[in-house]
């Protein structure tokens, strides 16, 4: 792993890149003092995790934080810092980890540990037969690849589906999402029924035909069947937590008011 160390103090510095120079994970540990140089830096060279303080002069360390996650939003983000009361505002960041200085050597493996680990599980096996995407944008992988609707709507309405989580939608309500205010005809419901077809195609070709769920004139999917990040993200796992970064469905303009669950 390559790691940054960003502080304004020297000794700070010296302290934690000891610690990471005895880890063997740890291939090489670059320094900064300035927040600034440190992103210059970022922008042309590979880095695996960031340990930060977060009381700096010029950019506060959780500043530097959110502009990491644009630069490289796969970094691990860990803070070392000597002031307890920013963890609340670093956790809604979903960073990595928060240590209090000083940092012990069993504190710092820990959190290496810890992004080793999520950067093993970010890339599901491609063998994994259904996975959903839904931060950032909507995506859906059959068997690790990208799934071939045959309609474009198709994957709206199966966003929209695992957007409520499991809860039955009439088709009323799927239409005006779909078409907002424009008028339902008999050719749009056609197209409908073609679009429910396809979405039943897809989670046959992946052997989860299950997920569907259908009644008379609504449906649903079964969140228990579907590998999904919102969906671990709402049970609390670490690695789904770390991976949300502020997008949700984002090509779809309702998916902004379910971001109020973030």
């Amino acid at each position: 792993m390559r790691a940054i160390v960003v502080d304004d103090e020297q000794m700070a510095i010296e302290n934690l890149k000891m610690k990471l120079a005895s880890d063997g994970r740890i291939e090489s540990v670059e320094t900064f003092r300035s927040p600034i140089k440190a992103l210059d830096y970022l922008k042309d060279n590979p880095v695996d995790i960031a340990f930060l303080d977060i009381n700096m002069p010029i950019m506060d360390g959780l500043a530097m934080a959110k502009e990491m996650k644009e630069i490289k939003p796969d970094c691990a983000i860990v803070f070392v810092t000597g002031y307890s009361e920013y963890s609340v505002e670093a956790y809604k960041m979903h960073v990595s980890g928060y240590l209090m200085k000083p940092a012990s050597a069993e504190d710092i493996k820990n959190e290496i540990d810890f992004a080793l680990e999520t950067m093993a599980n970010t890339q599901p096996p491609a063998d994994t037969p259904l996975r959903v995407q839904c931060f950032g944008n909507f995506e859906v992988f059959v068997h690790g690849r990208p799934a071939e609707f045959k309609y474009s709507k198709t994957k709206e309405m199966f966003a929209y589906l695992v957007s409520v989580k499991g809860k039955m939608v009439s088709n009323d309500e799927l239409y005006r999402v779909l078409w907002e205010d424009e008028e339902i005809t008999m050719s749009k419901k056609s197209y409908f029924r073609n679009m429910v077809a396809d979405l039943t195609n897809i989670l046959k070709e992946a052997g989860k035909p299950e997920i569907l769920v259908r009644q008379r004139s609504s449906m649903c999917i079964d969140p228990q069947n579907l590998e999904c990040d919102y969906f671990a993200w709402l049970q609390g796992d670490p690695v789904a937590i770390n991976a949300y970064r502020g997008e949700f469905m984002f090509q779809y303009s309702w998916s902004e008011f379910q971001l109020g669950e973030f």
